[in-house]
């Protein structure tokens, strides 16, 4: 079979298994039916298992009719045709429906942070993962006073996006339905899948696997704000937030309302008042500022990398005090009477300066080191980065 590209013209060869032309017949004459036709399948007689439409090939297209020799031809796929629809501002804006805010690209609307520092960067912000609560202040009675959840890694940010609409990166729920005020926040979630869970449970109580067997129903006369109030109070209680190093804070304190008696938060909760303020760490800007990790002050055996290590939180005092994170979890967790329940625990003390902290300040050490090796890498070049810290830490606000 031949295909012509410039005339599309078809010129079938010798095939009379073809020949369709019309012959009339007599009623005495019988009529003999062709003699059947054997094709090979499309994707054996075809080679095209590397045909693409989307360029131009070289492939050359092989076409078999029952084994008999027939001609072999180079055919050449179309030209790729361009997209009519072009991609316009508000094309860029649309946000995907049921996709959580925190999974859209980072240059979505410009001005969300990203956590990965640049080359030239001289610090490192903490990581923050938190999850919220708004109250509705529209004069629409309808809205009036509702409660939003969400999570984010910018509370400021992300207040704005809400009051500003759908269009500025708000949730759909929220649009037109404000202005709201972001009245408190949980937050020091190890990470994100933490703090996302976190979320969705303080949304569904009804259908989380944690906290379904409460049976948590808003009463009678209670605020909506109320109510989610003590759901996150319940959450705070249950496993696996109630071992979590978290802070509940206030953002608005004059909005604050008791804690309900039957169920206050865990002690080791803390309790803060005031708008967050980002935490960062400076990068040494030179080899010398950089030391090796020593051995685990537990084991003697050495800490391979960042990934492994934590430090006693009185670095100024105890600048030698590394352990590897397991070795440190399983001394803290025996002398707790916990180490078969648990796989890390809520705090502890220094075995060598006997100071207390609690876990979670510890892996929020550990990530921002993490965050400086990256950093220290591209800048300074330096091989084994990830078994280097700086030799002192400042935090700024």
């Amino acid at each position: 079979m031949a295909y012509d590209n410039e005339n599309y013209d078809f010129d079938f060869g010798d095939m009379d298994f073809l020949d369709m032309s019309y012959r009339p017949t007599t009623s005495d004459e019988p009529v003999i039916a062709p003699p059947p036709v054997s094709m090979k399948s499309p994707a054996a007689a075809t080679s095209v298992a590397q045909f693409s439409f989307g360029y131009r090939s070289p492939e050359v297209v092989t076409l078999d009719f029952d084994d008999e020799p027939g001609p072999s031809t180079r055919v050449t796929p179309p030209r790729k045709v361009k997209s009519p629809v072009k991609t316009t501002k508000a094309t860029k804006l649309a946000i995907p429906e049921n996709v959580p805010f925190s999974e859209l690209a980072s240059t979505a609307f410009g001005g969300s942070p990203t956590k990965a520092a640049s080359a030239s960067s001289t610090s490192v912000e903490y990581e923050f993962f938190g999850v919220y609560c708004l109250i509705s202040r529209s004069p629409v009675p309808n809205y009036k006073n509702r409660c939003y959840i969400g999570y984010t890694v910018d509370p400021n940010r992300r207040i704005r996006q809400h009051n500003a609409g759908k269009h500025a990166g708000g949730a759909k729920k929220t649009s037109d339905r404000g202005p709201w005020d972001m009245v408190c926040i949980v937050h020091g979630f190890p990470n994100s899948v933490a703090a996302l869970g976190f979320e969705w449970a303080w949304q569904n109580p009804a259908k989380s696997r944690r906290l379904k067997l409460l049976n948590l129903k808003k009463k009678p006369k209670e605020s909506q704000f109320a109510f989610r109030l003590r759901i996150v109070c319940h959450m705070l209680n249950t496993d696996p937030w109630k071992r979590l190093s978290l802070t509940f804070r206030w953002l608005i304190p004059s909005e604050e309302i008791p804690f309900p008696t039957e169920i206050p938060p865990p002690k080791h909760v803390t309790k803060r008042y005031g708008l967050v303020e980002k935490q960062t760490v400076d990068v040494p800007q030179t080899v010398a500022g950089f030391q090796r990790i020593s051995d685990c002050y537990l084991c003697r055996k050495p800490i391979e990398s960042l990934s492994q290590f934590v430090r006693c939180q009185q670095i100024a005092l105890c600048s030698t005090a590394h352990f590897h994170m397991t070795c440190l979890a399983e001394k803290i967790l025996r002398e707790a009477s916990e180490f078969e329940d648990a796989l890390f625990p809520i705090e502890g003390r220094c075995p060598r300066c006997f100071s207390s902290w609690q876990w979670g300040q510890l892996i929020t050490d550990q990530r921002a080191l993490i965050a400086i090796s990256t950093v220290a890498k591209d800048n300074l070049k330096i091989a084994h980065s990830e078994r280097l810290i700086p030799r002192s830490g400042k935090s700024t606000s």
